[in-house]
């Protein structure tokens, strides 16, 4: 991307934050995991740039900066969350210090006083978007958890058992769900009252009609 690309990027970003408050959105969160285009500049895998954008923690950082203080002002940083993905191995994403290259970018967020701190535990993100999970992946929980002067929310892997954990152990304010709330429309009454989930068809995730969509039965 040139530097005129990048700063189109940004008014982009701000235009997007604009149309879903205009759409009646409650809040934003920014994506910055997962191998999309900010993840890329974070981590050294994918940002092999040689001017301010890149080389060091502190560069690689700037954008995803950049873009979260141009979009605080549409919303207000209480209504701005932020997801990134640690370890994640996701559309062959790689860093060589991802310990200090997310601890760097957590502590220039935590004076932006965000609503959340949304982070993907690797052994969801390792498996490279299948169904397995990693079992020897290190905790972003664990690792970063603490370092976020806000709130904090988990996702990737989770079922009710390690979720309660999770947040009685002080690594998470709350645990996110992803698949398994798609194929299960009342996913929290079924958690509280430990009902069967039903399983969900990843063949269905991207694109097609209702199936797999908004066809998926609530609990009788």
């Amino acid at each position: 991307m040139s530097l005129a690309e990048i700063t189109a990027l940004r008014e982009s970003y701000v235009h997007a934050a604009t149309q879903a408050k205009l759409a009646g959105f409650d809040g934003i969160e920014l994506h910055a995991a997962n191998g999309y285009l900010l993840d890329q500049f974070l981590q050294d895998g994918s940002n092999h740039r040689t001017d301010a954008y890149g080389g060091s923690v502190e560069n690689r950082c700037k954008l995803v900066l950049e873009v979260l203080n141009n979009i605080i002002p549409v919303w207000g940083s209480g209504r701005v969350g932020i997801r990134l993905s640690p370890f994640g191995a996701f559309n062959d994403m790689q860093d060589s210090d991802p310990v200090a290259l997310f601890s760097h970018l957590i502590d220039k967020l935590n004076p932006l006083n965000l609503a959340y701190l949304h982070l993907i535990e690797p052994r969801a993100t390792s498996a490279g978007g299948s169904d397995d999970l990693a079992a020897d992946a290190p905790s972003t929980g664990k690792l970063f958890g603490k370092l976020f002067q806000g709130k904090v929310v988990l996702a990737g892997g989770f079922n009710k058992d390690n979720a309660t954990t999770a947040v009685e152990q002080g690594e998470a304010d709350a645990v996110a769900f992803g698949r398994i709330f798609i194929a299960n429309p009342d996913l929290p009454k079924r958690l509280a009252h430990d009902l069967p989930l039903t399983p969900y068809d990843r063949a269905t995730f991207y694109g097609g009609g209702a199936k797999g969509y908004t066809d998926y039965p609530f609990a009788e």
